[in-house]
């Protein structure tokens, strides 16, 4: 076992640069989440078929926890990585946050109701929606804690407690689900613990107890991945293990209705400490995967797909006001069937062939207005200090 480490790892950091199968797991993810989100908004049955596909399988395992993932890979990578500055890095990606939140959910509500007058759809759950506790909101409370445990210097096994114990307590039958009775205080704890309503209509989404575990061995496994000086050797030992154990996880989860492919959304926004655990293994083994397509993609393509990852939070951010937007300002007030029909029967939005061709064109339509975003903020002196990514 211990030849076998030294085959693997080197005493010194040997992996310096970008590397493809990050980055090929970054695009991979920024390709699907318009297809993920268009469903979830659209399509009113989410249990089979191709919206059970998008919204459980593609938005589980292979969703969130890749985002969260490379929150704590991109800390070891960072430029300037000392406690204070990832702390600054926090409250910008914080901000990012409640930009996002007034493009995606604000300005598409109000001229929504604007043109239906539909309080029930565009106002009641508006406040909740500006305040939730979503990604971004998660990713800034997260990289404030892991800054606190480097600052505090944790050795990476305590890291990994914190993450392991905080789970726990966030999954606790008393606390997974709480209602206290009151919205606003929901949304405050929401951003630590999974709160929800009495009929769960309205739930917390990524509280920092559920979800830390994952940046958390982000960051860890990161520190040592940087030394794997044999990565074909690596992914042969770790890739197939993962992919026995993430399928095993994957068709046992969905057959069972157990963990995050069970029904309800906040089975999966309250994570288990199980489905973020076989979540990394789902992981691990796409990114042995991905390591073997870097071998066989030409140049151009891995620089495409390096210079995409770059942009992962923008691309996320624009993506989504574009899906908010297509919703609430047409889909909802002017598409068959119109928005009391929906609001009462309960039906699709739109159907499904719809949401794979919209998908389409705001992964295409995304994609260039980031790119120019991109170029702008770079040749901005004022833009250029706003870094998302």
């Amino acid at each position: 076992m211990k030849k076998l480490y030294y085959s693997i790892f080197d005493t010194k950091v040997v992996n310096k640069t970008r590397q493809f199968e990050i980055d090929m797991a970054k695009v991979v993810l920024m390709f699907f989440l318009p297809f993920v989100h268009l469903t979830g908004e659209c399509i009113n049955d989410l249990s089979k078929g191709l919206p059970y596909f998008f919204d459980s399988i593609i938005g589980g395992p292979f969703g969130a926890p890749v985002f969260m993932f490379t929150i704590g890979f991109g800390l070891v990578y960072a430029r300037k990585n000392s406690p204070r500055d990832l702390s600054i890095h926090a409250i910008r990606v914080g901000i990012a946050g409640i930009i996002l939140n007034i493009f995606r959910y604000l300005i598409p509500s109000l001229i929504g109701y604007a043109i239906t007058h539909n309080r029930e759809y565009y106002l009641d759950t508006l406040l909740n929606k500006m305040f939730e506790s979503d990604i971004l909101q998660f990713a800034f409370l997260a990289i404030i804690a892991i800054a606190l445990m480097i600052k505090f210097k944790f050795r990476h096994y305590v890291m990994l407690l914190v993450g392991i114990g905080c789970s726990i307590v966030g999954n606790l039958p008393f606390i997974k689900g709480l209602d206290t009775g009151n919205d606003l205080l929901n949304m405050v704890l929401g951003y630590f613990i999974g709160t929800a309503n009495k009929d769960e209509t309205i739930y917390s989404t990524f509280p920092l107890l559920n979800w830390l575990i994952i940046p958390i061995i982000g960051y860890v496994f990161t520190r040592y991945w940087i030394k794997v000086k044999n990565k074909d050797l690596f992914y042969l030992v770790v890739s197939p293990i993962s992919a026995i154990i993430g399928l095993i996880y994957i068709f046992y989860g969905v057959a069972n209705g157990r963990g995050m492919f069970a029904e309800g959304e906040y089975c999966y926004y309250h994570l288990r400490l199980d489905d973020a655990i076989a979540s990394m293994f789902v992981l691990f083994a796409m990114l042995g995967l991905y390591h073997v397509l870097g071998k066989v993609f030409s140049k151009g393509i891995k620089n495409f797909v390096m210079g995409a990852s770059k942009v992962l939070t923008s691309y996320y951010c624009i993506h989504y006001f574009f899906v908010c937007m297509s919703v609430y300002v047409f889909i909802f007030p002017f598409g068959p069937p119109h928005g009391k029909d929906i609001m009462e029967e309960g039906k699709d939005f739109i159907s499904m062939p719809w949401v794979l061709a919209l998908s389409a064109i705001i992964v295409v339509a995304t994609g260039i207005v980031t790119h120019f975003y991109r170029k702008v903020r770079e040749a901005d002196i004022f833009l250029s200090r706003i870094r998302f990514r």
